[in-house]
């Protein structure tokens, strides 16, 4: 538990078992502490953050299927924004640009499991740019 410097490791989309009812993809990151870090040098912890889905309206215009999936996208775009992308440019960003952005990352338990409850880059650092166009949500 605490605050960690880190950088994400790795960041991915998991996508269901065809046999599963529900049909969210989920965003993994994992984020790994820092190789000089005295006492967690190398360890890692990934987070799953619920894909919203999305539904056709009559009109054919699109929205979030429910709610919750409102919700998941609210928790989704807080995330990445947290990574420091800027709200502007969350549809611009392919998720391996992500990948190795520094940042302190705070894990803390939540009920019975321990999980990354706040993530901030590190300002003192580069973080990657978005060159490719990828749509998150």
């Amino acid at each position: 538990e605490g605050k960690h410097p880190g950088y994400v490791s790795s960041i991915k989309i998991l996508e269901p078992k065809e046999e599963n009812e529900d049909k969210h993809r989920a965003l993994l990151i994992t984020y790994k502490v820092d190789a000089n870090h005295e006492t967690l040098h190398g360890r890692s912890k990934t987070e799953y953050k619920t894909m919203p889905l999305m539904a056709v309206q009559e009109d054919g215009s699109m929205s979030f299927a429910t709610s919750k999936d409102a919700d998941h996208a609210s928790y989704l775009k807080q995330r990445i924004m947290q990574l420091g992308v800027p709200e502007s440019m969350l549809e611009d960003v392919a998720l391996e640009d992500l990948e190795g952005t520094p940042v302190y990352f705070t894990v803390g338990k939540r009920g019975k499991y321990i999980n990354v409850i706040e993530v901030c880059t590190r300002d003192d650092e580069v973080l990657p740019t978005a060159e490719h166009v990828n749509n998150l949500i």
